[in-house]
């Protein structure tokens, strides 16, 4: 697409950025536009490759490319320590858990991990109070994350009983 400009009638000699472009089987133009900070120097760039890892970058939140699912628990037994897989690992993807309702049959500790029991999920949760638990993410987040690759893992106490669900997306690891 070639460069030009688009005449403003707000004084001499003043343009708008635009390029040409085929619509159909029209030409227009479009404007072009530009994320910008305080200063002529703080312009984003909008890319198509992968960022050099000196590049600045924009504050966003990420939003989940798939759907919402759900996972539901109703073991009659599970071991402690001994890490019972909730989803399997998926290639360049983590699991995100949105929210999670988990009752164990007696009092006991229930964890979640990233992949091995003992692997602390992304932002540090890595198990909650006894007894009955329910939690949920503010809308448009999630609680945590397991590493890139890594099944999410679920582990207790003390040998008990474990039902409930658990809602998650899967999505590609930030890069």
């Amino acid at each position: 697409m070639a460069n030009s400009t688009i005449g403003v009638n707000e004084g001499t000699n003043t343009n708008l950025d635009a390029e040409s472009l085929t619509v159909g089987s029209n030409t227009v133009k479009r404007q072009r536009l530009q994320i910008t900070g305080s200063t002529s120097t703080d312009i984003a760039t909008v890319s198509n490759v992968q960022p050099p890892t000196s590049a600045y970058a924009l504050n966003v939140r990420i939003t989940p490319a798939a759907a919402l699912a759900t996972v539901i628990l109703n073991y009659a037994s599970l071991t402690a320590g001994g890490g019972t897989s909730l989803l399997s690992a998926s290639p360049g993807n983590r699991h995100y858990v949105v929210w999670y309702t988990l009752s164990p049959g007696v009092q006991s500790s229930i964890f979640l991990y990233s992949g091995a029991v003992g692997t602390t999920l992304i932002f540090g949760m890595r198990g909650l109070a006894l007894a009955d638990m329910t939690l949920s993410a503010p809308a448009g987040w999630f609680l945590c994350s397991t590493a890139t690759n890594a099944a999410l893992s679920i582990d207790v106490g003390t040998t008990t009983s474990v039902v409930g669900s658990i809602g998650y997306f899967t999505a590609p690891a930030p890069t």
